[in-house]
Protein backbone atom coordinates (compact mmCIF):
# COMPACT_ATOMS: atom_id res chain seq x y z
CA UNK A 1 0.00 0.00 0.00
CA UNK A 2 1.44 3.51 -0.72
CA UNK A 3 0.52 6.23 1.66
CA UNK A 4 0.44 9.67 0.49
CA UNK A 5 0.79 12.33 2.96
CA UNK A 6 -0.55 15.44 1.42
CA UNK A 7 -1.76 18.81 2.12
CA UNK A 8 -3.74 19.55 -1.20
CA UNK A 9 -6.49 22.20 -0.94
CA UNK A 10 -7.62 25.74 -0.70
CA UNK A 11 -9.62 25.32 2.43
CA UNK A 12 -10.53 23.03 5.35
CA UNK A 13 -13.33 21.40 4.08
CA UNK A 14 -11.70 20.28 0.95
CA UNK A 15 -8.89 18.06 2.84
CA UNK A 16 -11.58 16.42 5.06
CA UNK A 17 -13.69 15.20 2.07
CA UNK A 18 -10.19 14.07 0.20
CA UNK A 19 -9.54 11.83 2.98
CA UNK A 20 -13.49 10.85 3.22
CA UNK A 21 -13.89 12.04 6.80
CA UNK A 22 -17.26 12.44 7.75
CA UNK A 23 -17.29 15.80 10.16
CA UNK A 24 -20.01 17.89 11.10
CA UNK A 25 -20.21 21.48 8.39
CA UNK A 26 -17.85 23.84 9.99
CA UNK A 27 -18.87 27.24 10.93
CA UNK A 28 -17.84 29.98 8.65
CA UNK A 29 -14.69 31.87 9.31
CA UNK A 30 -14.65 34.93 10.81
CA UNK A 31 -10.72 35.90 11.43
CA UNK A 32 -8.97 37.34 8.50
CA UNK A 33 -5.91 35.28 7.72
CA UNK A 34 -3.92 38.46 9.34
CA UNK A 35 -5.46 38.08 12.55
CA UNK A 36 -4.59 34.59 12.90
CA UNK A 37 -2.30 33.19 15.74
CA UNK A 38 0.90 31.80 13.92
CA UNK A 39 -0.04 28.61 15.26
CA UNK A 40 -3.11 28.59 12.62
CA UNK A 41 -1.31 30.34 10.21
CA UNK A 42 1.51 27.68 10.63
CA UNK A 43 -0.20 24.23 10.47
CA UNK A 44 1.66 21.08 9.40
CA UNK A 45 0.89 17.80 8.49
CA UNK A 46 3.54 15.60 10.94
CA UNK A 47 3.95 11.83 11.88
CA UNK A 48 5.13 11.30 15.50
CA UNK A 49 7.04 8.47 16.41
CA UNK A 50 6.63 8.86 19.68
CA UNK A 51 2.96 7.65 18.85
CA UNK A 52 4.24 4.40 17.38
CA UNK A 53 2.11 1.25 19.05
CA UNK A 54 1.96 -1.96 18.70
CA UNK A 55 -1.43 -4.46 17.90
CA UNK A 56 -2.01 -8.03 17.01
CA UNK A 57 -1.34 -6.56 13.34
CA UNK A 58 1.81 -5.52 13.72
CA UNK A 59 4.22 -2.18 13.92
CA UNK A 60 1.12 1.14 13.95
CA UNK A 61 2.53 4.84 12.73
CA UNK A 62 0.47 7.36 13.69
CA UNK A 63 -0.08 10.26 10.80
CA UNK A 64 -1.41 13.69 12.08
CA UNK A 65 -2.27 15.21 9.00
CA UNK A 66 -1.65 18.75 9.80
CA UNK A 67 -4.55 21.56 7.65
CA UNK A 68 -3.43 24.72 6.58
CA UNK A 69 -5.55 27.37 5.54
CA UNK A 70 -4.70 28.15 2.31
CA UNK A 71 -2.19 26.33 -0.05
CA UNK A 72 -0.45 27.61 -3.62
CA UNK A 73 -2.48 26.12 -6.17
CA UNK A 74 0.56 25.16 -8.43
CA UNK A 75 1.80 22.86 -5.52
CA UNK A 76 -1.36 21.16 -5.54
CA UNK A 77 -0.51 17.63 -6.95
CA UNK A 78 -2.45 14.15 -7.77
CA UNK A 79 -1.84 12.39 -4.44
CA UNK A 80 -4.65 10.47 -2.67
CA UNK A 81 -4.93 9.45 0.95
CA UNK A 82 -5.21 5.53 1.45
CA UNK A 83 -4.62 4.86 5.19
CA UNK A 84 -5.89 1.61 6.59
CA UNK A 85 -8.25 1.00 8.70
CA UNK A 86 -8.02 1.93 12.92
CA UNK A 87 -7.98 -1.76 14.07
CA UNK A 88 -8.75 -4.27 11.85
CA UNK A 89 -6.58 -2.69 9.02
CA UNK A 90 -10.17 -3.24 6.27
CA UNK A 91 -9.47 -1.71 2.73
CA UNK A 92 -12.37 0.01 2.65
CA UNK A 93 -10.71 3.58 1.81
CA UNK A 94 -14.31 5.25 3.41
CA UNK A 95 -14.06 3.59 6.81
CA UNK A 96 -10.34 4.31 7.48
CA UNK A 97 -10.78 7.55 9.49
CA UNK A 98 -13.43 7.14 12.38
CA UNK A 99 -15.07 10.11 13.90
CA UNK A 100 -13.33 10.49 17.26
CA UNK A 101 -9.98 10.63 15.74
CA UNK A 102 -11.22 13.33 12.89
CA UNK A 103 -9.73 17.59 14.03
CA UNK A 104 -12.78 19.54 13.35
CA UNK A 105 -12.17 23.24 12.85
CA UNK A 106 -12.38 25.42 16.10
CA UNK A 107 -14.27 28.41 16.35
CA UNK A 108 -12.74 31.44 14.84
CA UNK A 109 -11.17 29.49 12.36
CA UNK A 110 -8.91 27.64 14.80
CA UNK A 111 -8.33 23.87 13.17
CA UNK A 112 -6.89 20.91 14.76
CA UNK A 113 -4.87 18.45 13.63
CA UNK A 114 -7.00 15.04 11.19
CA UNK A 115 -5.08 11.70 12.82
CA UNK A 116 -5.34 8.14 11.31
CA UNK A 117 -3.23 5.26 11.57
CA UNK A 118 -1.72 3.07 9.62
CA UNK A 119 0.09 -0.17 9.86
CA UNK A 120 3.77 0.09 8.85
CA UNK A 121 4.14 -3.63 7.28
CA UNK A 122 0.88 -2.44 4.90
CA UNK A 123 3.40 0.07 3.85
CA UNK A 124 5.29 -0.24 0.73
CA UNK A 125 6.17 3.39 0.39
CA UNK A 126 5.33 6.79 1.58
CA UNK A 127 4.91 9.97 -1.30
CA UNK A 128 5.39 13.14 0.58
CA UNK A 129 3.87 16.25 -1.04
CA UNK A 130 2.78 19.89 -0.17
CA UNK A 131 3.56 21.65 3.06
CA UNK A 132 4.01 18.58 5.24
CA UNK A 133 7.21 17.79 7.75
CA UNK A 134 8.28 14.15 9.34
CA UNK A 135 10.07 13.69 12.08
CA UNK A 136 13.97 12.36 11.74
CA UNK A 137 12.79 9.26 14.24
CA UNK A 138 9.77 8.39 11.64
CA UNK A 139 12.29 8.74 8.36
CA UNK A 140 14.44 6.05 10.63
CA UNK A 141 11.50 3.71 11.79
CA UNK A 142 10.36 3.73 7.96
CA UNK A 143 13.95 2.98 6.74
CA UNK A 144 14.41 -0.04 9.08
CA UNK A 145 11.54 -1.37 8.21
CA UNK A 146 12.85 -0.69 4.11
CA UNK A 147 10.05 1.64 3.50
CA UNK A 148 10.91 4.09 0.82
CA UNK A 149 9.93 8.26 0.64
CA UNK A 150 9.61 10.24 -2.21
CA UNK A 151 9.37 14.03 -2.12
CA UNK A 152 7.43 15.62 -4.56
CA UNK A 153 7.24 19.22 -5.52
CA UNK A 154 4.60 20.63 -8.24
CA UNK A 155 3.78 17.23 -9.13
CA UNK A 156 7.50 16.11 -9.79
CA UNK A 157 9.48 14.02 -7.69
CA UNK A 158 12.33 15.73 -6.37
CA UNK A 159 14.06 13.02 -4.09
CA UNK A 160 13.83 9.54 -2.85
CA UNK A 161 14.92 8.27 0.89
CA UNK A 162 15.77 4.94 -0.71
CA UNK A 163 16.69 2.12 2.81
CA UNK A 164 19.97 0.53 2.75
CA UNK A 165 18.42 -2.44 2.40
CA UNK A 166 16.38 -1.80 -0.66
CA UNK A 167 19.63 -1.11 -2.20
CA UNK A 168 21.90 -3.16 -4.52
CA UNK A 169 25.38 -3.71 -4.41
CA UNK A 170 28.13 -0.39 -5.32
CA UNK A 171 28.74 -3.52 -8.27
CA UNK A 172 26.09 -2.37 -10.36
CA UNK A 173 26.47 1.01 -10.49
CA UNK A 174 29.87 0.98 -11.60
CA UNK A 175 28.76 -1.35 -14.40
CA UNK A 176 25.72 1.39 -15.18
CA UNK A 177 28.39 4.39 -15.64
CA UNK A 178 30.95 2.52 -17.54
CA UNK A 179 27.82 1.27 -20.39
CA UNK A 180 26.76 4.63 -20.90
CA UNK A 181 28.90 5.80 -24.05
CA UNK A 182 29.56 2.21 -24.34
CA UNK A 183 28.18 -0.22 -27.26
CA UNK A 184 26.01 -2.01 -24.38
CA UNK A 185 24.62 1.02 -23.55
CA UNK A 186 23.73 1.99 -26.98
CA UNK A 187 22.62 -1.61 -27.34
CA UNK A 188 20.06 -0.84 -23.80
CA UNK A 189 19.27 2.22 -25.62
CA UNK A 190 18.01 0.41 -28.99
CA UNK A 191 15.98 -1.98 -26.97
CA UNK A 192 14.56 0.91 -24.94
CA UNK A 193 12.99 2.49 -28.14
CA UNK A 194 12.13 -0.60 -29.98
CA UNK A 195 9.58 -1.92 -27.07
CA UNK A 196 8.30 1.84 -26.72
CA UNK A 197 7.38 1.95 -30.73
CA UNK A 198 6.21 -1.45 -30.09
CA UNK A 199 3.77 -0.56 -27.74
CA UNK A 200 2.85 2.66 -29.51
CA UNK A 201 1.73 0.41 -32.83
CA UNK A 202 -0.05 -2.63 -30.52
CA UNK A 203 -2.27 0.76 -29.14
CA UNK A 204 -3.21 1.17 -32.57
CA UNK A 205 -3.95 -2.49 -33.61
CA UNK A 206 -5.73 -2.62 -30.27
CA UNK A 207 -7.95 0.97 -31.17
CA UNK A 208 -8.70 -0.70 -34.99
CA UNK A 209 -9.23 -4.33 -33.57
CA UNK A 210 -12.42 -2.67 -31.28
CA UNK A 211 -13.73 -0.68 -34.56
CA UNK A 212 -13.41 -3.19 -37.06
CA UNK A 213 -17.37 -3.99 -37.37
CA UNK A 214 -18.40 -0.72 -37.00
CA UNK A 215 -15.69 1.88 -38.63
CA UNK A 216 -13.90 -0.86 -41.15
CA UNK A 217 -12.11 3.04 -42.93
CA UNK A 218 -10.71 3.56 -39.91
CA UNK A 219 -9.79 0.30 -38.70
CA UNK A 220 -7.21 -0.16 -41.57
CA UNK A 221 -6.17 3.51 -40.94
CA UNK A 222 -4.90 2.73 -37.48
CA UNK A 223 -3.77 -1.15 -38.81
CA UNK A 224 -2.02 0.99 -41.86
CA UNK A 225 -0.32 3.46 -39.52
CA UNK A 226 1.17 0.65 -36.97
CA UNK A 227 2.43 -1.29 -40.09
CA UNK A 228 4.68 2.01 -40.82
CA UNK A 229 5.86 2.63 -37.18
CA UNK A 230 6.69 -1.73 -37.21
CA UNK A 231 8.39 -0.25 -40.23
CA UNK A 232 10.68 2.24 -38.87
CA UNK A 233 11.60 0.37 -35.56
CA UNK A 234 13.30 -1.89 -38.13
CA UNK A 235 15.42 0.77 -38.91
CA UNK A 236 16.96 0.61 -34.96
CA UNK A 237 18.00 -2.81 -36.04
CA UNK A 238 20.58 -1.43 -38.61
CA UNK A 239 21.70 1.29 -36.80
CA UNK A 240 25.48 1.28 -35.95
CA UNK A 241 27.42 1.98 -32.64
CA UNK A 242 29.25 5.54 -33.14
CA UNK A 243 32.22 6.64 -30.88
CA UNK A 244 30.38 9.80 -30.63
CA UNK A 245 27.25 8.95 -28.36
CA UNK A 246 25.19 12.43 -29.62
CA UNK A 247 25.29 10.84 -33.00
CA UNK A 248 23.90 7.29 -31.06
CA UNK A 249 21.57 9.73 -29.78
CA UNK A 250 20.27 11.65 -31.99
CA UNK A 251 19.98 8.77 -34.49
CA UNK A 252 17.54 6.88 -32.17
CA UNK A 253 15.88 9.95 -31.14
CA UNK A 254 15.18 10.74 -34.57
CA UNK A 255 13.66 7.20 -35.82
CA UNK A 256 11.45 7.43 -32.23
CA UNK A 257 10.40 10.87 -32.92
CA UNK A 258 9.03 10.00 -36.34
CA UNK A 259 7.14 6.55 -34.95
CA UNK A 260 5.42 9.11 -32.35
CA UNK A 261 4.45 11.91 -35.05
CA UNK A 262 2.48 8.17 -36.61
CA UNK A 263 1.73 7.84 -33.71
CA UNK A 264 -0.25 10.52 -32.24
CA UNK A 265 -1.90 11.48 -35.76
CA UNK A 266 -3.84 8.47 -35.21
CA UNK A 267 -5.03 8.92 -32.21
CA UNK A 268 -6.18 12.72 -33.57
CA UNK A 269 -8.69 10.08 -35.24
CA UNK A 270 -9.79 8.52 -32.07
CA UNK A 271 -10.06 11.66 -30.03
CA UNK A 272 -13.63 12.75 -30.19
CA UNK A 273 -13.27 16.37 -31.67
CA UNK A 274 -14.50 18.05 -28.78
CA UNK A 275 -11.17 17.61 -26.67
CA UNK A 276 -9.47 19.59 -30.24
CA UNK A 277 -6.75 17.34 -30.02
CA UNK A 278 -4.10 17.61 -32.92
CA UNK A 279 -0.98 15.71 -31.92
CA UNK A 280 1.39 16.32 -28.83
CA UNK A 281 2.59 19.47 -27.28
CA UNK A 282 3.69 20.70 -23.40
CA UNK A 283 4.74 23.07 -22.10
CA UNK A 284 2.38 24.14 -21.78
CA UNK A 285 -0.27 21.76 -23.03
CA UNK A 286 -2.63 23.86 -24.84
CA UNK A 287 -5.36 20.96 -24.81
CA UNK A 288 -7.42 18.79 -22.42
CA UNK A 289 -5.78 15.25 -24.04
CA UNK A 290 -2.00 16.97 -23.90
CA UNK A 291 -2.96 18.41 -20.25
CA UNK A 292 -3.87 14.64 -19.51
CA UNK A 293 -0.42 13.47 -20.98
CA UNK A 294 1.69 15.48 -19.17
CA UNK A 295 0.11 14.98 -15.95
CA UNK A 296 0.08 11.46 -16.43
CA UNK A 297 3.44 11.49 -17.33
CA UNK A 298 4.75 13.31 -14.05
CA UNK A 299 3.02 10.68 -11.87
CA UNK A 300 4.39 7.92 -13.71
CA UNK A 301 7.81 9.23 -13.49
CA UNK A 302 7.86 9.22 -9.74
CA UNK A 303 7.01 5.38 -9.69
CA UNK A 304 9.62 4.85 -12.26
CA UNK A 305 12.07 6.55 -10.07
CA UNK A 306 11.30 4.46 -6.93
CA UNK A 307 11.61 0.66 -9.07
CA UNK A 308 15.03 2.10 -10.06
CA UNK A 309 15.87 3.07 -6.64
CA UNK A 310 14.80 -0.06 -5.06
CA UNK A 311 17.22 -2.04 -7.03
CA UNK A 312 20.33 0.56 -6.46
CA UNK A 313 20.23 1.96 -10.00
CA UNK A 314 21.20 5.71 -10.57
CA UNK A 315 18.35 7.47 -11.53
CA UNK A 316 20.47 9.95 -13.54
CA UNK A 317 22.62 8.38 -15.42
CA UNK A 318 20.83 6.69 -18.79
CA UNK A 319 21.53 5.74 -21.98
CA UNK A 320 18.94 7.16 -24.42
CA UNK A 321 17.92 10.79 -23.19
CA UNK A 322 21.03 13.11 -22.52
CA UNK A 323 22.52 13.81 -19.36
CA UNK A 324 22.38 17.04 -17.78
CA UNK A 325 22.20 18.50 -14.22
CA UNK A 326 19.00 17.52 -12.50
CA UNK A 327 17.13 15.56 -15.34
CA UNK A 328 16.45 12.05 -14.25
CA UNK A 329 17.97 10.67 -17.58
CA UNK A 330 17.75 6.72 -16.85
CA UNK A 331 14.04 7.39 -15.58
CA UNK A 332 13.18 9.36 -18.57
CA UNK A 333 14.58 6.41 -20.59
CA UNK A 334 12.82 3.61 -18.75
CA UNK A 335 9.33 5.75 -19.19
CA UNK A 336 9.51 5.18 -22.34
CA UNK A 337 8.24 1.44 -21.88
CA UNK A 338 5.44 2.53 -19.58
CA UNK A 339 4.32 5.51 -21.46
CA UNK A 340 1.84 4.05 -24.01
CA UNK A 341 0.30 0.43 -21.22
CA UNK A 342 0.12 2.92 -18.20
CA UNK A 343 -0.99 6.93 -19.11
CA UNK A 344 -2.13 6.56 -22.77
CA UNK A 345 -4.06 3.84 -22.70
CA UNK A 346 -6.35 5.29 -19.70
CA UNK A 347 -6.50 8.19 -21.56
CA UNK A 348 -8.16 7.11 -24.86
CA UNK A 349 -10.61 4.78 -22.79
CA UNK A 350 -11.65 8.43 -20.68
CA UNK A 351 -12.37 10.24 -23.42
CA UNK A 352 -13.77 7.98 -25.49
CA UNK A 353 -16.20 6.71 -22.69
CA UNK A 354 -17.69 10.09 -21.61
CA UNK A 355 -15.63 9.72 -18.48
CA UNK A 356 -13.76 12.88 -18.44
CA UNK A 357 -15.28 15.72 -20.61
CA UNK A 358 -14.34 19.21 -21.74
CA UNK A 359 -16.39 20.31 -18.72
CA UNK A 360 -13.55 18.58 -16.47
CA UNK A 361 -10.74 21.30 -17.73
CA UNK A 362 -9.89 24.88 -17.32
CA UNK A 363 -7.66 26.96 -19.87
CA UNK A 364 -5.44 29.22 -18.09
CA UNK A 365 -2.35 31.57 -18.71
CA UNK A 366 -0.06 28.66 -18.28
CA UNK A 367 -2.08 26.24 -20.12
CA UNK A 368 -5.43 23.65 -19.93
CA UNK A 369 -5.45 22.59 -16.42
CA UNK A 370 -7.83 19.76 -15.20
CA UNK A 371 -9.90 20.96 -12.58
CA UNK A 372 -10.60 19.21 -9.18
CA UNK A 373 -12.91 17.01 -10.31
CA UNK A 374 -11.39 15.74 -13.19
CA UNK A 375 -8.08 15.41 -11.38
CA UNK A 376 -10.05 13.05 -8.91
CA UNK A 377 -11.27 10.83 -12.12
CA UNK A 378 -7.87 10.88 -13.62
CA UNK A 379 -5.56 10.32 -10.89
CA UNK A 380 -7.53 7.96 -8.94
CA UNK A 381 -7.63 5.65 -12.20
CA UNK A 382 -3.95 6.25 -12.63
CA UNK A 383 -2.82 5.59 -9.13
CA UNK A 384 -4.88 2.16 -9.50
CA UNK A 385 -2.78 1.22 -12.63
CA UNK A 386 0.81 2.10 -11.39
CA UNK A 387 0.81 2.16 -7.46
CA UNK A 388 2.07 -0.79 -5.24
CA UNK A 389 -0.50 -3.24 -4.89
CA UNK A 390 -0.88 -5.46 -1.58
CA UNK A 391 -1.59 -8.98 -2.53
CA UNK A 392 -5.21 -8.39 -1.32
CA UNK A 393 -5.70 -5.43 -3.34
CA UNK A 394 -4.37 -6.55 -6.62
CA UNK A 395 -6.43 -9.54 -6.52
CA UNK A 396 -9.65 -7.80 -6.82
CA UNK A 397 -7.90 -5.29 -9.18
CA UNK A 398 -10.53 -4.68 -12.34
CA UNK A 399 -7.64 -3.44 -14.36
CA UNK A 400 -3.73 -4.54 -14.68
CA UNK A 401 -0.99 -2.88 -12.63
CA UNK A 402 2.11 -1.95 -13.74
CA UNK A 403 4.23 -1.69 -10.50
CA UNK A 404 5.86 -4.94 -10.22
CA UNK A 405 6.25 -4.45 -14.16
CA UNK A 406 8.29 -1.49 -13.87
CA UNK A 407 10.58 -3.40 -10.81
CA UNK A 408 11.07 -6.56 -13.26
CA UNK A 409 12.30 -4.38 -15.94
CA UNK A 410 14.20 -2.57 -12.95
CA UNK A 411 15.98 -5.75 -12.22
CA UNK A 412 16.83 -6.87 -15.40
CA UNK A 413 17.89 -4.14 -16.59
CA UNK A 414 20.38 -4.35 -13.34
CA UNK A 415 21.03 -8.03 -14.43
CA UNK A 416 22.00 -7.35 -18.26
CA UNK A 417 24.36 -4.78 -16.67
CA UNK A 418 26.17 -7.34 -14.41
CA UNK A 419 26.29 -9.68 -16.75
CA UNK A 420 23.89 -12.50 -14.94
CA UNK A 421 21.90 -11.99 -18.09
CA UNK A 422 22.93 -12.23 -22.12
CA UNK A 423 20.22 -10.07 -23.35
CA UNK A 424 17.90 -7.15 -22.35
CA UNK A 425 14.22 -7.07 -23.30
CA UNK A 426 11.93 -4.29 -23.06
CA UNK A 427 8.50 -4.45 -21.48
CA UNK A 428 5.50 -4.78 -24.39
CA UNK A 429 2.04 -4.59 -23.53
CA UNK A 430 -0.80 -7.50 -24.26
CA UNK A 431 -2.96 -6.05 -27.03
Amino acid sequence: MILTLHVPGTTVKRVQESLKVYIPPLKPETTSRSTKSDKAVDHEKQISNDENRKNKKGNLIQATLAIQDKVNPSDDAESEVIPTKNNDLSDNAEESISENQAGIAQEGGDQKPVTFQVAINQLSSVIISGNVSITVPVLQHLAKNAVPVIFTEKNKPIAVLNPFAAHGSVRVRKEQFAAIDSERGFYIAKRIIGGALENKARILLGLAKNRAANKPELEKTLRDIAQTIRDGSKKIDVLKYAVDPVVNRFNLMGIEGDGSKEYFSALEKIIPPVFNFSGRNRRPPRDPVNAMLSFGYTILQGYITLGIAAVGLEPFAGFLHADRSGKPSLVLDMMEEFRQPVVDKLIISLVTKGIIKPTHFLSTSTGVLLTEAGRNIFVTRLVKRVAPLRPDEAAKAADKNYYKDIIKQSRDLSKFLLGQSPEYTPHVMDW
